[in-house]
Protein backbone atom coordinates (compact mmCIF):
# COMPACT_ATOMS: atom_id res chain seq x y z
CA UNK A 1 0.00 0.00 0.00
CA UNK A 2 2.71 2.40 1.08
CA UNK A 3 4.39 2.05 -2.44
CA UNK A 4 1.35 2.19 -4.60
CA UNK A 5 0.95 4.69 -7.25
CA UNK A 6 -2.65 4.81 -7.21
CA UNK A 7 -3.85 8.82 -6.51
CA UNK A 8 -6.69 7.55 -3.96
CA UNK A 9 -4.64 5.90 -2.07
CA UNK A 10 -1.72 8.51 -1.73
CA UNK A 11 -5.15 10.69 -0.84
CA UNK A 12 -6.31 8.46 2.23
CA UNK A 13 -2.43 8.08 3.90
CA UNK A 14 -2.49 12.42 3.51
CA UNK A 15 -6.27 12.17 5.09
CA UNK A 16 -4.94 10.01 7.91
CA UNK A 17 -1.84 11.47 8.35
CA UNK A 18 -3.51 15.00 9.11
CA UNK A 19 -6.45 13.06 10.70
CA UNK A 20 -3.88 11.25 13.67
CA UNK A 21 -1.32 13.99 13.61
CA UNK A 22 1.24 11.44 11.51
CA UNK A 23 3.95 12.66 9.56
CA UNK A 24 5.17 9.45 8.61
CA UNK A 25 2.49 6.53 8.00
CA UNK A 26 4.42 4.47 6.05
CA UNK A 27 7.46 4.28 8.34
CA UNK A 28 5.42 3.80 11.32
CA UNK A 29 3.72 0.94 9.10
CA UNK A 30 6.70 -0.53 8.22
CA UNK A 31 8.47 -0.73 11.88
CA UNK A 32 5.37 -2.11 13.23
CA UNK A 33 5.89 -4.77 10.88
CA UNK A 34 9.49 -5.60 11.11
CA UNK A 35 9.19 -5.50 14.78
CA UNK A 36 6.33 -8.13 14.35
CA UNK A 37 8.64 -9.97 12.00
CA UNK A 38 11.70 -10.08 14.49
CA UNK A 39 9.54 -11.18 17.46
CA UNK A 40 8.36 -13.86 15.11
CA UNK A 41 11.73 -15.27 14.28
CA UNK A 42 12.92 -14.98 18.21
CA UNK A 43 10.21 -16.99 19.04
CA UNK A 44 10.77 -19.42 16.55
CA UNK A 45 14.37 -19.63 17.44
CA UNK A 46 13.49 -20.60 21.59
CA UNK A 47 11.23 -23.02 20.48
CA UNK A 48 13.91 -24.67 18.37
CA UNK A 49 16.00 -24.04 21.13
CA UNK A 50 13.74 -25.77 24.02
CA UNK A 51 13.53 -28.89 21.70
CA UNK A 52 17.22 -29.11 21.28
CA UNK A 53 17.33 -28.73 25.51
CA UNK A 54 14.19 -31.08 26.12
CA UNK A 55 15.83 -33.89 24.04
CA UNK A 56 19.00 -33.66 25.90
CA UNK A 57 17.67 -33.67 29.04
CA UNK A 58 15.38 -36.43 28.25
CA UNK A 59 18.44 -38.30 26.90
CA UNK A 60 19.77 -38.48 30.48
CA UNK A 61 16.50 -38.92 32.23
CA UNK A 62 15.78 -42.45 30.93
CA UNK A 63 19.16 -43.65 32.08
CA UNK A 64 17.78 -43.62 35.63
CA UNK A 65 14.56 -45.95 34.06
CA UNK A 66 17.52 -48.52 34.54
CA UNK A 67 15.93 -50.24 31.68
CA UNK A 68 15.96 -54.09 31.29
CA UNK A 69 17.43 -53.93 27.25
CA UNK A 70 19.40 -51.54 25.20
CA UNK A 71 16.39 -51.69 22.93
CA UNK A 72 13.57 -50.78 25.63
CA UNK A 73 15.82 -47.96 26.51
CA UNK A 74 16.12 -46.71 23.20
CA UNK A 75 12.32 -46.75 22.15
CA UNK A 76 11.53 -44.84 25.73
CA UNK A 77 14.00 -42.22 24.19
CA UNK A 78 12.45 -42.00 21.44
CA UNK A 79 8.85 -42.14 23.07
CA UNK A 80 9.57 -38.78 25.41
CA UNK A 81 11.60 -37.03 22.95
CA UNK A 82 9.10 -37.35 20.50
CA UNK A 83 6.10 -36.33 22.29
CA UNK A 84 7.97 -33.63 24.77
CA UNK A 85 8.96 -31.82 20.98
CA UNK A 86 5.19 -32.26 19.44
CA UNK A 87 3.89 -30.92 22.45
CA UNK A 88 6.53 -27.86 22.67
CA UNK A 89 6.42 -26.95 18.70
CA UNK A 90 3.11 -27.62 17.43
CA UNK A 91 0.31 -28.28 20.19
CA UNK A 92 1.85 -25.73 22.77
CA UNK A 93 1.55 -22.74 19.92
CA UNK A 94 -1.99 -23.86 18.71
CA UNK A 95 -3.72 -23.77 22.40
CA UNK A 96 -2.04 -20.33 23.40
CA UNK A 97 -3.09 -18.92 20.03
CA UNK A 98 -6.81 -20.61 20.80
CA UNK A 99 -10.28 -18.64 21.75
CA UNK A 100 -10.89 -21.39 24.39
CA UNK A 101 -14.55 -20.00 25.47
CA UNK A 102 -15.63 -20.11 21.56
CA UNK A 103 -18.27 -22.82 20.45
CA UNK A 104 -16.42 -24.65 18.13
CA UNK A 105 -13.83 -26.24 20.59
CA UNK A 106 -16.93 -27.19 22.98
CA UNK A 107 -15.80 -29.31 26.26
CA UNK A 108 -12.58 -29.76 25.16
CA UNK A 109 -12.20 -25.56 25.15
CA UNK A 110 -13.98 -25.65 28.83
CA UNK A 111 -11.32 -27.95 29.95
CA UNK A 112 -8.73 -26.08 28.76
CA UNK A 113 -9.87 -22.43 29.35
CA UNK A 114 -9.60 -24.08 33.07
CA UNK A 115 -6.07 -24.76 33.23
CA UNK A 116 -4.38 -22.25 30.62
CA UNK A 117 -4.01 -18.90 31.71
CA UNK A 118 -5.92 -16.35 29.56
CA UNK A 119 -3.59 -14.57 26.79
CA UNK A 120 -4.04 -10.96 26.15
CA UNK A 121 -3.63 -11.07 22.77
CA UNK A 122 -5.32 -11.82 19.79
CA UNK A 123 -7.02 -15.38 20.01
CA UNK A 124 -8.56 -17.61 17.14
CA UNK A 125 -12.09 -19.71 17.17
CA UNK A 126 -11.24 -21.99 14.05
CA UNK A 127 -8.14 -22.72 11.67
CA UNK A 128 -9.69 -19.29 9.10
CA UNK A 129 -7.29 -16.90 7.19
CA UNK A 130 -5.76 -14.48 10.09
CA UNK A 131 -4.89 -17.98 12.04
CA UNK A 132 -2.79 -19.48 8.87
CA UNK A 133 -1.32 -15.71 8.72
CA UNK A 134 0.15 -15.66 11.96
CA UNK A 135 0.53 -19.01 14.20
CA UNK A 136 0.63 -20.81 10.44
CA UNK A 137 3.35 -18.71 9.59
CA UNK A 138 5.02 -18.75 12.76
CA UNK A 139 4.73 -22.91 12.24
CA UNK A 140 6.23 -23.03 8.95
CA UNK A 141 8.99 -21.16 10.18
CA UNK A 142 9.35 -23.29 12.93
CA UNK A 143 9.25 -26.30 11.12
CA UNK A 144 12.42 -24.95 8.64
CA UNK A 145 14.16 -24.60 11.31
CA UNK A 146 13.68 -27.49 13.20
CA UNK A 147 14.55 -29.63 10.02
CA UNK A 148 17.38 -28.29 9.72
CA UNK A 149 19.06 -27.43 13.42
CA UNK A 150 19.50 -31.06 14.34
CA UNK A 151 21.44 -32.51 11.31
CA UNK A 152 23.72 -29.02 10.71
CA UNK A 153 24.59 -30.15 14.53
CA UNK A 154 25.19 -33.68 13.57
CA UNK A 155 27.57 -32.27 11.22
CA UNK A 156 28.99 -29.73 12.61
CA UNK A 157 29.78 -31.77 15.87
CA UNK A 158 31.44 -34.52 13.39
CA UNK A 159 33.36 -32.24 11.65
CA UNK A 160 35.31 -30.69 14.82
CA UNK A 161 35.27 -34.38 16.57
CA UNK A 162 36.93 -35.50 13.47
CA UNK A 163 39.21 -32.78 13.60
CA UNK A 164 40.35 -33.71 17.00
CA UNK A 165 40.87 -37.03 15.86
CA UNK A 166 43.28 -36.03 13.36
CA UNK A 167 44.76 -33.35 15.48
CA UNK A 168 45.85 -36.80 18.05
CA UNK A 169 46.93 -39.01 15.19
CA UNK A 170 48.91 -35.87 13.78
CA UNK A 171 50.93 -35.47 17.04
CA UNK A 172 51.39 -39.04 17.98
CA UNK A 173 52.97 -39.56 14.40
CA UNK A 174 55.44 -36.70 15.31
CA UNK A 175 56.45 -37.57 18.66
CA UNK A 176 57.10 -40.62 17.47
CA UNK A 177 59.11 -39.89 14.54
CA UNK A 178 60.71 -36.58 16.45
CA UNK A 179 64.89 -38.80 16.55
CA UNK A 180 64.23 -40.37 13.11
CA UNK A 181 66.06 -38.98 10.26
CA UNK A 182 65.53 -39.03 6.45
CA UNK A 183 67.56 -40.30 4.11
CA UNK A 184 69.40 -37.20 3.36
CA UNK A 185 70.02 -36.88 7.23
CA UNK A 186 67.30 -34.55 7.83
CA UNK A 187 64.61 -34.26 10.67
CA UNK A 188 61.55 -36.63 9.91
CA UNK A 189 59.57 -34.33 11.30
CA UNK A 190 59.68 -32.12 8.64
CA UNK A 191 59.68 -28.45 7.95
CA UNK A 192 57.61 -25.82 10.94
CA UNK A 193 54.63 -25.83 8.52
CA UNK A 194 54.83 -22.05 7.60
CA UNK A 195 54.70 -21.67 3.49
CA UNK A 196 57.40 -19.57 3.57
CA UNK A 197 59.39 -20.88 6.78
CA UNK A 198 62.12 -23.37 4.93
CA UNK A 199 63.40 -24.23 8.65
CA UNK A 200 63.07 -27.93 9.76
CA UNK A 201 61.27 -28.06 13.36
CA UNK A 202 63.38 -28.52 16.62
CA UNK A 203 63.11 -31.52 19.31
CA UNK A 204 61.92 -29.03 21.68
CA UNK A 205 59.72 -27.36 19.51
CA UNK A 206 57.43 -30.48 18.74
CA UNK A 207 57.51 -31.52 22.44
CA UNK A 208 56.23 -28.30 23.53
CA UNK A 209 53.48 -28.05 20.58
CA UNK A 210 52.40 -31.59 20.47
CA UNK A 211 53.71 -33.86 23.57
CA UNK A 212 50.64 -33.26 25.54
CA UNK A 213 47.84 -34.19 22.43
CA UNK A 214 49.71 -37.28 21.47
CA UNK A 215 48.94 -40.89 22.59
CA UNK A 216 51.71 -42.92 23.58
CA UNK A 217 50.27 -46.49 23.66
CA UNK A 218 48.11 -48.16 21.25
CA UNK A 219 45.08 -47.98 24.10
CA UNK A 220 45.43 -44.49 24.61
CA UNK A 221 45.51 -43.61 20.66
CA UNK A 222 42.26 -46.29 19.82
CA UNK A 223 40.15 -44.43 22.72
CA UNK A 224 41.34 -40.79 21.38
CA UNK A 225 40.27 -41.63 17.64
CA UNK A 226 37.00 -43.54 19.02
CA UNK A 227 33.57 -41.53 18.31
CA UNK A 228 31.23 -41.12 20.82
CA UNK A 229 28.29 -43.26 20.30
CA UNK A 230 25.40 -42.41 17.91
CA UNK A 231 21.77 -41.51 19.81
CA UNK A 232 19.70 -43.27 17.48
CA UNK A 233 16.68 -42.51 19.54
CA UNK A 234 16.88 -38.77 20.02
CA UNK A 235 16.75 -39.20 16.44
CA UNK A 236 14.26 -41.42 15.71
CA UNK A 237 12.12 -39.08 17.97
CA UNK A 238 13.25 -36.14 15.55
CA UNK A 239 11.75 -37.92 12.90
CA UNK A 240 8.58 -39.09 14.77
CA UNK A 241 8.08 -35.13 15.15
CA UNK A 242 8.76 -33.95 11.89
CA UNK A 243 6.18 -36.80 10.85
CA UNK A 244 3.43 -35.81 12.98
CA UNK A 245 3.77 -32.43 12.66
CA UNK A 246 3.62 -32.04 8.73
CA UNK A 247 0.21 -34.34 8.73
CA UNK A 248 -1.60 -32.62 11.08
CA UNK A 249 -1.22 -28.85 9.94
CA UNK A 250 -0.62 -30.06 5.83
CA UNK A 251 -4.01 -29.75 4.56
CA UNK A 252 -4.03 -26.11 5.49
CA UNK A 253 -0.62 -25.45 4.75
CA UNK A 254 0.57 -27.94 1.84
CA UNK A 255 4.57 -26.29 2.21
CA UNK A 256 4.60 -28.63 4.65
CA UNK A 257 5.34 -31.51 2.76
CA UNK A 258 7.83 -29.87 0.89
CA UNK A 259 9.53 -29.01 4.27
CA UNK A 260 9.18 -32.60 5.19
CA UNK A 261 11.21 -33.75 1.88
CA UNK A 262 13.88 -31.42 2.65
CA UNK A 263 13.89 -32.21 6.41
CA UNK A 264 14.11 -36.05 5.42
CA UNK A 265 16.72 -35.75 3.15
CA UNK A 266 18.89 -33.11 5.00
CA UNK A 267 18.91 -35.06 8.05
CA UNK A 268 19.28 -38.79 6.11
CA UNK A 269 22.41 -37.59 4.38
CA UNK A 270 23.62 -35.68 7.37
CA UNK A 271 23.35 -38.86 10.09
CA UNK A 272 24.99 -40.86 7.62
CA UNK A 273 27.89 -38.75 7.23
CA UNK A 274 28.13 -37.70 11.02
CA UNK A 275 28.11 -42.03 11.62
CA UNK A 276 30.51 -43.11 8.80
CA UNK A 277 32.97 -40.16 9.61
CA UNK A 278 33.08 -39.83 13.12
CA UNK A 279 30.18 -41.91 15.50
CA UNK A 280 31.49 -45.17 16.44
CA UNK A 281 29.79 -48.16 15.04
CA UNK A 282 26.39 -48.58 16.31
CA UNK A 283 25.41 -51.89 18.09
CA UNK A 284 22.98 -54.44 16.24
CA UNK A 285 19.61 -52.91 17.00
CA UNK A 286 16.21 -55.50 17.01
CA UNK A 287 13.27 -54.63 15.60
CA UNK A 288 12.01 -51.84 18.35
CA UNK A 289 12.13 -48.64 16.00
CA UNK A 290 10.53 -50.88 13.14
CA UNK A 291 7.72 -51.98 15.56
CA UNK A 292 6.80 -48.37 16.92
CA UNK A 293 7.36 -46.28 13.42
CA UNK A 294 4.07 -49.09 12.17
CA UNK A 295 1.96 -48.51 15.84
CA UNK A 296 2.51 -44.40 15.24
CA UNK A 297 1.57 -44.65 11.67
CA UNK A 298 -2.17 -44.84 11.79
CA UNK A 299 -2.09 -42.70 15.09
CA UNK A 300 -0.37 -39.82 12.76
CA UNK A 301 -3.15 -41.27 9.53
CA UNK A 302 -5.91 -40.36 12.12
CA UNK A 303 -4.44 -36.84 13.50
CA UNK A 304 -3.99 -35.81 9.76
CA UNK A 305 -7.50 -37.05 8.80
CA UNK A 306 -9.42 -34.93 11.82
CA UNK A 307 -7.50 -31.97 11.49
CA UNK A 308 -8.15 -32.29 7.36
CA UNK A 309 -11.52 -32.35 8.19
CA UNK A 310 -11.35 -29.52 10.49
CA UNK A 311 -9.35 -27.23 7.93
CA UNK A 312 -11.44 -27.57 5.29
CA UNK A 313 -15.06 -27.63 7.20
CA UNK A 314 -14.24 -24.21 7.99
CA UNK A 315 -16.31 -21.71 5.70
CA UNK A 316 -15.44 -17.99 5.77
CA UNK A 317 -18.96 -16.38 5.93
CA UNK A 318 -17.29 -13.57 4.02
CA UNK A 319 -16.95 -15.98 1.05
CA UNK A 320 -20.92 -17.20 1.26
CA UNK A 321 -22.06 -13.49 1.44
Amino acid sequence: MCSSDDPEVKSWISDYEAATGENQFCWTYLKFKGRNSAWKIIATVIVVAINQVLKQFLVRVVAFEKSHSLGEKMSSTAVKVFIAQVFNTAVLLLIMNADLQSPNLGFIGELLFKVVPKKKGVTYSDFDQAWFANVGAALCMTMLIQNATPPSIQCVKARLGRTKQNKTIRATELMRDINKVDSSGKPATGKCGTPCCCMYRPKWWVRKCFGNKAAYHQEALNESVEGPEFNLAASYGEAYLLLFVTLIYSTGMPVLLLFATFGFTYKYFADKWAILNFYKKPPMYGDQFYAMTQSLMPIAISFHSAFGVWTLANVDKRTIE
